[in-house]
């Protein structure tokens, strides 16, 4: 009784030794990706823009959607 525990404790820590980090990197693989609200949250998110030294400013519209949002 003690011994088919422990054999059957064994055999599920290698199956899960396995299969956890194959369902690990295929989750890093396929997540899926979402566009960002707007071109301006898309320059202050990308990369690019913040290695070339550009400076982002504030856009003139008056309505900040995140406080609309939390508002609701």
């Amino acid at each position: 009784m003690i011994i088919s525990r422990r054999k059957l404790h064994l055999v599920s820590s290698i199956a899960l030794a396995i299969i956890l980090p194959i369902i690990f990197v295929a989750g890093l693989i396929f997540r899926p990706s979402y566009d960002t609200i707007s071109p301006a949250t898309e320059q202050l998110l990308s990369y690019s823009d913040h290695r070339s030294g550009h400076r982002i400013t504030q856009s003139q519209d008056s309505t900040n959607s995140i406080a609309t949002f939390l508002q609701q």
